[in-house]
């Protein structure tokens, strides 16, 4: 289990994936691609036991102030979350 994965939703945040402070422009796709990377590459591995998600919030209310953060809520990086947690494996 990784106990913790995420992608800034911004250009540079690849770089550095764990760095907050990746600053370029708001990019859902480049985090919806590091997603999917993830999954692709770990997902079919018999040791893999699946991942946390690194920023989670709570409340919808607090989507509204993290356009490039690290949250996949309301982003298409989180139907590539989806799509692998409901499959059966």
């Amino acid at each position: 289990m990784f106990t913790e994965i995420g992608y800034k939703s911004c250009g540079g945040a690849l770089i550095e994936p764990w760095s907050w402070t990746a600053d370029g422009a708001a990019n859902d796709t480049l985090q919806r691609d590091a997603f999917a990377a993830m999954f692709e590459t770990l997902w079919g591995r018999a040791w893999f036991g699946g991942t946390f998600v690194w920023k989670w919030h709570p409340s919808p209310a607090a989507l509204a102030r993290h356009g490039r953060d690290f949250t996949p809520q309301g982003k298409p990086a989180l139907s590539v979350i989806r799509s692998y947690y409901a499959a059966p494996r």
